[in-house]
């Protein structure tokens, strides 16, 4: 939301100064109207990614609980390498959660899933 708030004054910074000076108004107009649009569509996707992300890994861990019922160890063993990987993408999403500029393309309820045991 602040880098909405910031791209917003940029464009109307940008018209203002549009009135004293052209070309630095209509660059600053231009770069802001460019990553805002990229903003908004990337802030409007992170709801999407993060659900994405929750079917299919409640999709590997019905896989991984069938597999520990049926305990079948042949394919425990090649389950936990992707156990790891799984929890790598989580920690990544969240670390990326807590920075200011990639935060708002991450869904916030990222931070309520918990590791894969």
């Amino acid at each position: 939301m602040e880098i909405f708030i910031i791209l917003s004054c940029l464009i109307i910074i940008g018209i203002v100064l549009f009135v004293n000076n052209k070309t630095f108004g209509v660059l600053l107009c231009a770069f802001s109207s460019v990553y805002l649009l990229t903003h908004l569509f990337l802030w409007g996707l992170a709801s999407y990614q993060y659900n994405i992300f929750v079917v299919k890994r409640k999709a590997f861990v019905e896989t991984l609980k069938t597999a520990r019922e049926n305990k079948s160890n042949y394919e425990l063993a090649a389950i936990s390498r992707e156990v790891s990987e799984w929890n790598q993408d989580l920690a990544q999403a969240k670390y990326q959660n807590s920075i200011f500029i990639l935060k708002d393309y991450i869904d916030d309820r990222v931070e309520m899933l918990q590791p894969i045991r």
